[in-house]
């Protein structure tokens, strides 16, 4: 399987896992916020039940089409307040959408729409558009996954230019060169647009050549997502020029492009000439791209790129070596994605040298090769490095190695994530880790891996998810008093207390990540209560570092003093 293909899967794979999840995220139910997937209540049921402060509307998966979606766009027109509008996985087709029209010119706050896996073709994109120049005040349009093709793309990149949208998803509309004209012409155009997903859109080496273009004008764009895109080594080269006269784009991705691969022509069965990619192995020709690439990051004055995705491509430890050099130089890339890219522990003991002086602070290497000589020389870069927060080695084929990993982590104060799931650790293997963790008070993360210390198997538990059994102080002395009853029952509990201490001490990482976690969250309520007074000089910033790494941390302190005021 390519690397195309393989990007195209894991891209579909993950819609369906959201797909799976909208039960549960899809729950609330107020005046102001309706999110549902697969609704029991019919569409007429549903728009008659509608609050006058409607804020948000999410309805996927709820069946509507283009004969009962009249009731609930009437209902909406009414709805001055409404400001996001997702109507995903649905059959709105062309009829359907088209309708839309009468909503967009009467909703004077709508900032949010996702149309997503509506059958949307080109007419309902011609008849969409006219709606969408009259919605003056919409942000983010997402289509993602209709049937718009070119003359569809044309249509809503037309009205784009009557709009001052920020966030576009044009991804999986079947996008052909014409298609991508019209986005590049929008693209240079646009003053506002900030982030442009077109992922899985076929788009090869000339498309990229005129986005690449509509790049080096425009002075907005922060995110673009051209993954799942045969691009070649031409496109690399292309994007890789951009980012010499770019000073705004700050999020690349480029997974599943094939970028180390060369267009050329040959025959056909029948003799005639077509073009396609070149064999696997890479050449002279197809690593010019790659080495563009990499003296652009070297260079970093102009370019202000801080994430890089490059997984589902092969690479060779020739070229990992010259992405390691130029990396070292480099001082604004964060995030580097270099997942299932098929690196040898050759080139992960490049990539070891390399984070010792890089100021990298988010590393994917999930699904390589990583040996014992490898996780030596990440092991070593780890105990140098002074900004990774975030590493991923998830399938790496990882068992003895993680020892390697793991000792160097003892003094390292900045890592707080370290994925090692898939990787068949047994108790022996595990056993570092928990050693580490003893000392480790920043590490709360270390991603789908079973604990399977004395302690947890004899409580147990089999999983890092499964809630052991304890209860409370009460409850225990109540059950020891009728222990003559029933030998031996109190003993099958713990209390919380008994349960923290005694699994620390046993080397459990399921309670040593467990209070790591509550000492991170002390530490953000700590950092919140100082912001809170004027007159204090330590910033919540300088108290935790990166933002990045409490984010959800801080909104859960922020929600639970709320409650204590």
């Amino acid at each position: 399987m390519n690397s195309f293909s393989e990007a195209r899967s894991s891209i579909t794979s993950a819609a369906s896992l959201h797909e799976r999840e909208d039960e549960d995220y899809f729950s609330v139910d107020t005046k102001a916020c309706i999110r549902l997937s697969r609704p029991k209540t019919t569409p007429d049921a549903l728009a008659q039940n509608l609050h006058v402060a409607l804020q948000e509307l999410c309805l996927h998966h709820a069946g509507l089409d283009s004969k009962n979606v009249d009731p609930l766009i009437s209902s909406l027109c009414n709805k001055k307040y409404l400001c996001k509008l997702s109507l995903a996985f649905n059959r709105l087709g062309d009829t359907g959408t088209a309708k839309l029209k009468k909503l967009l010119v009467k909703a004077p706050r709508l900032k949010y729409l996702n149309l997503a896996r509506n059958h949307i073709s080109k007419d309902g994109c011609a008849a969409l558009s006219e709606g969408l120049r009259e919605c003056k005040s919409l942000r983010h349009l997402d289509i993602t996954e209709n049937l718009c093709g070119d003359d569809g793309i044309i249509s809503i990149c037309n009205a784009g230019k009557f709009c001052q949208w920020t966030d576009l998803v044009l991804s999986k509309n079947r996008m052909g060169r014409k298609g991508v004209a019209g986005v590049a012409t929008l693209l240079r155009d646009s003053k506002t647009l900030q982030s442009l997903a077109c992922y899985l859109n076929g788009i090869d080496y000339q498309g990229a050549i005129m986005l690449a273009d509509a790049l080096m004008i425009n002075k907005s764009l922060q995110v673009l997502d051209v993954a799942a895109n045969p691009l070649g080594s031409r496109g690399l080269f292309s994007f890789a020029s951009m980012l010499g006269r770019n000073s705004t784009l700050k999020s690349l991705d480029l997974r599943g492009c094939d970028i180390l691969r060369e267009e050329q022509h040959h025959l056909k069965s029948d003799g005639k000439r077509s073009v396609g990619p070149s064999p696997r192995a890479i050449t002279k020709a197809s690593a010019v791209g790659w080495e563009k690439l990499c003296s652009q990051l070297r260079n970093d004055s102009k370019s202000k790129l801080e994430s890089l995705r490059l997984s589902f491509n092969p690479i060779g430890d020739s070229e990992v070596r010259t992405l390691c050099s130029a990396l070292e130089k480099n001082k604004n890339l964060r995030a580097l994605s270099l997942s299932n890219c098929d690196i040898s522990p050759k080139g992960i003991s490049y990539i070891g040298t390399m984070i010792r002086k890089s100021s990298l602070t988010a590393l994917d290497l999930a699904l390589n090769t990583v040996d014992k000589y490898a996780a030596k020389a990440l092991g070593s870069g780890l105990k140098e490095n002074l900004y990774m927060e975030y590493l991923d080695l998830t399938q790496c084929r990882m068992r003895d190695s993680i020892a390697y990993i793991a000792q160097p982590l003892t003094s390292n104060t900045k890592l707080r994530t370290l994925l090692l799931g898939g990787n068949l650790l047994e108790r022996k293997h595990l056993l570092p880790l928990s050693q580490t963790l003893m000392s480790n008070t920043y590490i709360t993360d270390i991603g789908q891996v079973a604990c399977r210390c004395e302690f947890c198997e004899k409580r147990g538990v089999k999983n890092m998810w499964q809630i052991p059994k304890y209860v409370s102080d009460d409850v225990k002395q109540i059950a020891g008093k009728v222990a003559g009853k029933a030998p031996g029952y109190a003993s099958k509990f713990l209390s919380p207390s008994e349960y923290t201490s005694e699994s620390e001490k046993s080397g459990c990482i399921r309670a040593l990540l467990n209070r790591n976690r509550q000492a991170l969250q002390r530490k953000c309520r700590l950092a919140f209560l100082m912001g809170l007074h004027k007159s204090s000089n330590s910033s919540i910033s300088k108290t935790l570092g990166s933002s990045s790494i409490a984010e959800q941390a801080i909104l859960s302190t922020i929600f639970e003093y709320a409650k204590m005021v």
